[in-house]
């Protein structure tokens, strides 16, 4: 079961979590997105997995579809990514068409070793 998204002007928050037995199971994923002058943001905390990487899709669309010279998905509150997740993050890149209008931050701990470990932090474009 999903909780409502919560809206801000100038910025959209959404909250993807799954109800276990009454309780709030680990996977979820918070997106926060805003504009700020060119710039359009899209921030990630939680977990990026097979649950949550639609979400995430939609996020990037519409940062992708907006009219900002500049977007960036800021992936330091991620404390997981799957490889659901990982081809989510490569497909916002493809969809970008290499036009240099997309960057991405690095992430920390295990996520940003995950990007070292599969050498993806040479072909994604970091900040």
């Amino acid at each position: 079961m999903q909780s409502p998204a919560a809206s801000t002007i100038g910025e959209r928050r959404v909250r993807m979590t799954q109800w276990n037995n009454g309780g709030v199971r680990a996977t979820s994923l918070t997106i926060e997105m805003g504009r700020c002058g060119d710039s359009y943001t899209v921030t990630l905390h939680g977990i990026l997995d097979m649950s949550t990487a639609e979400r995430l899709e939609g996020a990037i669309e519409a940062a992708l579809g907006s009219d900002a010279d500049r977007v960036v998905i800021d992936l330091d509150g991620l404390e997981f990514v799957d490889s659901t997740g990982l081809a989510t993050i490569l497909g916002a890149t493809r969809r970008a068409d290499g036009s240099g209008r997309l960057k991405m931050t690095r992430g920390t701990g295990e996520v940003a070793q995950l990007f070292r470990l599969t050498a993806l932090d040479l072909v994604l474009p970091f900040e």
